[in-house]
This record gives C-alpha cells, structure tokens and sequence, in this order.
C-alpha cells in the first residue's frame, strides 16, 4: 500500500520510537521541551510560507518534535508515581474494581489519594492483599478506603528472561503492594456518585448477576462473562491453559472480533434505517459500540475496534472512503497518546498486529485458492483471516507465551461461530431482561453455546501435539520474523517482487542468532533461582545448562530460560539430607539445608543455604560469601550476618535471582 494513503504512519512511527528511548533513558525535560518548542515555531513558518507541507524539513523537523513528544510522555508517565517508604501509615485509597477472592485472601485494586500520616496527597496505584474475605461483599467500585499498611514495591523475581511482571504491573498504574488483615481496614466510605469507569464496572458486575440468575454457573458462566463482558477473573486456570492450547484464547480477550461481530449484529436488525436516516443507523451502531467497550473496561484491543468503527463509518457518512490500514494507525496513535506506557503490552501488540496482518494480506491469502462452492468460499473465508491474523502474531505469541498452538486453524472454524453466538446470545438476554420468555431462550443459547465452547476447547487441548511447547524467541528475533511474514505474505501478490527483503531479513535473523551464540558459547554462570520454597540452581556451561535439584519437576522459570537461550538441559537431583559439594568452574559450592561450624573442612568459596534458618555467618570464611534460597533476612540480625572477609550474604526472597560469572 502507497505510504501517502497511510499518512498516520508518519506520526505514529516516530512518537513509538520516542515512547520506547523513554522507556530506558531520562533526559533533563526542559531542554527537550525547548527544542520541541523551537520545532513547532519551524513547522509553523514553513506551514505559513508554503502552499503546501510537502517540504522534505517540514517531515524531518514534524519526526523529531514527535520522538520527543514520545520521550518526554514515557518519562513523565514513568516518573508520576509516588515513592513510597517501606514504613506503616495510613492511606486513602478508592477501590478501582471489585474485589477477587484467592485461595487465602482477596484482592483490592486501589487508586490511592492521600497518605493520612503525612497529609499530602499522593499518586499510583496499589494492590491490597486482605485476609478477610468477608470483605468482598462490601466494596464497589468508587469507595473510599482508609486502611494502614507497609506498601511494598512489586518486584520480579530476578530469574533469566522472565517476565517482566514489575513494569506490566507498572503499565496498568500499580507499582506498589501491600498485605492487610481485618483490623487495618479503619473505615469505608460510599461515595454518592461513582464515576462513568466505576459505573461501567458495576453494571458489567450486574450483567454477570442477570447470567446468574438465568441459570449459568460454574465453568459455563465463566465463560459466558469471559466472551461476552471480558470478566476473566470466574475463569479457573486450567479452563485458561486449555483455550491457549486450542489456539482460541482470543474469544476471552473482549476485541474487534466481538465488537465486529457485535456492531455488524445491530446493523443489520436496523436494517429499515435507510436512505436519509442510514446516518441514525451507523450512530446508534457506533453508540452501542462504545458502550459495550466502556462495560468491558475500555481495553486496548475493544478501544482499538471502537475507534476503526467510528473512524471508517464517519468517513463514509462524510462521502470518503478511509483507508482500514489508516484507521487501524490513526486508532493506535490515540491510545498511545492517553496511555503511552502501553506499547509493549501483549494485549496491545497482539490486537494491532492481528487486524493489521488481516487488513494488508488476507486478500492475497484468499486469493491462492477459489472455491467453487459457496459452502467452501465460505470457510475458506474464515481460514484465510485465521491464516493472516495466526501468521502475524505467531512470532509475538512465542515470544510472551512460549508456546505455538498447532490446532489453530481446525479450531478456530468452529469456535469463532460459537463466539459470534455467544455474544449475541448475552447481548440479547441482557436487552430482554425485562421480559421473561425472550431472555429465557435467549439465556439458554448462551449457556449452551459457552458451554460447547468449553468441550470444544478442552477436546481440542487434550489431543496430542495440540501446541508446541517451550520454544522462545527474543525482541529482536520476534521483530525480524514479523517483518519476514509480512514480506513473504506480500509477495504472494500479483507482480511482487520482495526477494531482497526476504534474504536481507533472512541475514539479520541469522547475525543475531550468531551473536546469541557467540555470547552464551564464552560465558560460564552460576545460577541461584528464585522459587518460592524450592531450591533450583543451575550451572551453564555455554550452552548447556546443568540444574542441581531437590525433585525432577522443573518449575516454568526454569522452562523459559532454557526455551529463550536455547539452552541444552541437564537435571542433577541431590539429597536434601546430605550437605553437598559441587564443583563449577574455579569455584567450590556447598548446598545444604543447614550448614554447621563442622563443615568448615570444606572450604568451600560459597555456601547456599536451602533451608529456611539464617546461620551465624561468621563462623564461616568464604570468598564469595552466603545465598539463601528459601529464608528471609532478620532485621535484628541483618547487621551481623555478613561473613567474616566483609562479604553480605544474598536473599534471593529479598533480593531476586543470584547470578555469578564462573
């Protein structure tokens, strides 16, 4: 496609790059905020003087003023939040949503406004652990909370390319955590009128109730609330691993396919909107659009279709004909501007690569074979946009999940039908609640519906070779294969001739795989994971990678790591009763649950400790010094535990993940 039919690509490109510098780097603002300054004043003269904005410094100044813009919204986003000392006060919160219960406890998202200790009001969002679940029953969205709490920073475990679990939380507002019990709670305040996002979250919270009284329950009204409203929390995990399996997970992320499926519904029942009044029939479509978004939470990908609907239909309604690829960019640059820090977000990369691939080749797709009947031009309809959307967000799916469902295309034949019924079925009941018989059926299609979803899913996941597990992928791989697959899938076009494209990407692939190489084959570690009560630690060697063990069961910590480097995997299981002493590179290691002053023999030149007991760390003299897998510093000690040669012991609870060059 021409660039000039795309022109929101020349925005959005640039401000991306901004956003993502912003993500690693700060700069002083006010010198970036001058020079975005002097940009506008140069766009403005040369606006002024010339007949048209065609001036190549026009587009190269417009592409530095945007960068900036993107840099200086990364950093102001990332620097908005409060810091918060590790120190008990009393804080006033609003409750952002209802509160989940957990196996122990029930969490309370939180936007906080004020630490009453200190009386200055303060910003951020912070998740409340509470140990009375009794209190699930009294909170709605838009409550005051006045509680007292230790917040805690959210942190990730240290361990090799995991997930960065601290700056997704970070991404959605929240960088702090604390642990509650009935006695912190001081008081709950109801506000008289909650906002326009807490409305919507009570009303969804009212529909999933309408479900309920219905009929639906279980594993069936987790699904509907999955589908239909994008309530993902009644959905138990294994219900989640067997719809990532079939390739399906898709239809529990609210999206443009339920807004399509949703808009092209209401479309077509007001079909008698005609002539003068077809532009009532596209505002009423596009109003019932934004406020199932707004009830779904307003996510990137539902936001994302609202706006491509909204945009196309008002151009349509103006006499143009705006291109899809355009809307689909113009969309994205919106979202990015209110919420910039959403850019590496699975969701949103997901969503926007999957409508891109759609929109750009699903023609050159569907062109490779011609149906003669129209029950076949009919499915292979379908699987060429399966085909395009699986072929662009493969890459990204192996790089977040680690896993390549094989089924996708069988599966999604079926199941994106039941989706479409599914979604119309709890439209429908929620719009006839006022009448009994017509949400009755309409409540029975959707139980029946969601819960032949569930079967299809779980057959589906438990067919052998359903998905391809373990693999991996880094940033810079997933990005050159994403730019391989749209180039291979372009080039099916008629005339195309991409073979440059496809052997220069071809290379980069292969120089970055070199380099991973190169990079794992001269180095040799020493690695202490941290999981929760278990003890992994690994010795790599190159590219393999030897684990010492209490069990044969490997956690997925240490699954990913191996999937992303490629690494060969060596388990060595060890006694927990016997004190072990093992031998990596020039340096001796003792593992053992509770090491004695007995022991010193050994000498060994680090010590990890597996056990939950801190030990008088001078009685031994180490030069690398103490880990502890399992126990947690005592304050009253946390002085006097170094080794006698200075050295501080390491808390991987505390601290994360240990690593050392052998």
């Amino acid at each position: 496609m021409p660039l000039k039919k795309i022109p929101f690509l020349r925005l959005l490109v640039p401000f991306c790059a901004g956003l993502t510098a912003g993500s690693y780097i700060t700069l002083p603002l006010l010198p970036v905020c001058l020079i975005m300054a002097a940009c506008a004043a140069i766009m403005f003269k040369i606006h002024s003087t010339e007949v048209n904005d065609r001036n190549p410094v026009f587009g190269i100044v417009l592409s530095v003023f945007l960068l900036l813009a993107g840099l200086v919204s990364a950093v102001k986003e990332r620097e908005g939040f409060s810091v918060l000392a590790e120190e008990n006060k009393v804080f006033a919160a609003e409750v952002t949503d209802f509160p989940e219960k957990r196996e122990k406890s029930v969490l309370i998202k939180t936007r906080l406004r004020a630490s009453l200790t200190d009386s200055f009001p303060i910003r951020g969002r912070m998740l409340l652990y509470h140990r009375d679940q009794s209190i699930s029953e009294k909170l709605s969205p838009g409550d005051i909370l006045i509680f007292n709490c230790m917040p805690r920073e959210i942190k990730n475990s240290g361990n090799p390319c995991e997930f960065n679990y601290r700056k997704y939380m970070e991404r959605h507002g929240f960088r702090y955590l604390a642990f509650t019990g009935e006695n912190d709670l001081l008081q709950i305040i109801r506000r008289g009128r909650s906002g326009l996002v807490n409305r919507a979250l009570i009303t969804r919270n009212k529909i999933v109730a309408i479900y309920e009284n219905k009929g639906l329950k279980g594993d069936v009204l987790a699904v509907a609330s999955a589908v239909t409203l994008g309530e993902k929390s009644l959905l138990e995990d294994e219900q989640k691993d067997n719809f990532s399996r079939a390739g399906v997970m898709h239809i529990m992320a609210v999206s443009g396919l339920h807004a399509g499926i949703l808009s092209l519904f209401i479309f077509r029942i007001l079909f008698f909107l005609k002539g003068r009044l077809n532009f009532l029939r596209v505002l009423v479509t596009i109003a019932v659009i934004w406020i199932f978004a707004f009830i779904t939470g307003l996510s990137p990908s539902v936001t994302r279709a609202s706006l491509m609907f909204t945009f196309l239909h008002a151009g349509k309604l103006s006499g143009r004909n705006p291109a899809p690829l355009n809307s689909l960019i113009a969309s994205a640059f919106l979202i990015l501007l209110f919420n910039p820090l959403i850019l590496p977000d699975a969701s949103f990369l997901l969503s926007f690569t999957a409508v891109a691939f759609i929109i750009q080749f699903y023609n050159n797709i569907y062109s490779l074979y011609g149906p003669k009947w129209k029950i076949t031009g009919r499915l292979w309809k379908m699987m060429s946009v399966s085909i395009a959307a699986q072929a662009g967000t493969l890459p990204l799916t192996v790089m977040f999940f680690n896993r390549m469902p094989l089924l996708f295309l069988f599966s999604n034949l079926v199941i994106i039908p039941v989706a479409s019924l599914i979604v119309i079925s709890g439209f429908l009941t929620v719009i006839f609640s006022f009448s009994g018989p017509l949400s009755d059926i309409s409540a029975f299609i959707l139980e029946k519906s969601s819960s032949f979803a569930g079967t299809i899913s779980e057959l589906t996941a438990s067919l052998p070779f359903s998905s391809a597990e373990n693999l991996g992928m880094g940033t810079a791989e997933c990005i050159f294969l994403v730019l391989l697959i749209a180039v291979c899938l372009g080039s099916l076009s008629n005339g195309s001739t991409n073979g440059k494209y496809i052997i220069l990407l071809l290379f980069l692939l292969s120089l970055n795989s070199l380099i991973i190489n190169l990079r794992l084959k001269q180095s040799n570690e020493l690695i202490v994971y941290n999981i929760p009560g278990e003890f992994y630690a690994g010795i790599r060697t190159g590219r393999s990678l030897e684990i010492l063990c209490y069990n044969d069961t490997m956690p997925e910590a240490v699954r990913r790591h191996c999937a992303q480097e490629r690494l060969g995997l060596k388990i060595r299981k060890i006694d927990r009763e016997i004190t072990c002493i093992v031998k990596a590179g020039n340096y001796k290691i003792m593992i053992s649950e509770c090491p004695d002053s007995g022991q010193l023999s050994y000498k060994p030149d680090l010590i990890i400790v597996t056990g939950k007991k801190v030990i008088s760390s001078g009685n031994f003299e180490t030069s690398e010094g103490i880990i502890y897998t399992t126990a947690y510093p005592i304050p009253l000690q946390a002085k006097t535990t170094g080794g006698s040669n200075g050295t501080i012991p390491w808390f991987v609870r505390e601290k994360g993940c240990f690593r050392m060059n052998l």
